[in-house]
């Protein structure tokens, strides 16, 4: 089946952000997305938080999409729990709290040596629409091997 990262169903979508991220990092053995497309007529930014290997037939990315793939550094993702200290200040209700969406733009860190991604179709979509300065879709990750193409 097809995947969809940042596709927004509503009228004027193109105009909006939008971000999603998939955690694969607890996954043991192989990630592989069959198809995946990011963004549909808008300009979706997607991140992939990765395992070691990450296996795309087909990725789509729209006009002004991009995606982020990172995986893990030598010595592993670390936990968030582990090194966080107690809250002593209690929290006040008055306040409002307000969430901000997920972004993964790129990993601080290099991916371990043994981290491969591959994607083994690339496709960028547009619709023919015009924008000043242009459109500029975009694929980034931190894997020591990246391969694209068939078979590599």
């Amino acid at each position: 089946g097809k995947v969809w990262m940042g596709r927004l169903q509503y009228v004027g979508a193109y105009l909006a952000p939008s971000y999603s991220t998939i955690n694969t990092s607890k996954v043991q053995g192989e990630m592989n997305f069959r198809h995946l497309a990011v963004g549909d007529q808008n300009a979706a930014q997607a991140g992939i938080i990765a395992n070691k290997k990450t296996n795309i037939g087909t990725l789509d990315l729209w006009q002004s999409a991009g995606l982020s793939i990172i995986t893990p550094p030598e010595s592993g993702y670390e936990s968030k729990t582990k090194d966080t200290p107690s809250q002593n200040n209690p929290k006040n209700d008055t306040q409002k709290t307000e969430i901000q969406p997920t972004q993964v733009i790129d990993g601080p860190f290099a991916g371990a040596k043994d981290t491969v991604v591959n994607i083994f179709h690339l496709n960028t979509k547009a619709d023919g629409t015009l924008k000043a300065g242009g459109f500029k879709a975009s694929l980034s990750t931190n894997a020591a091997h990246l391969h694209i193409g068939e078979g590599g």
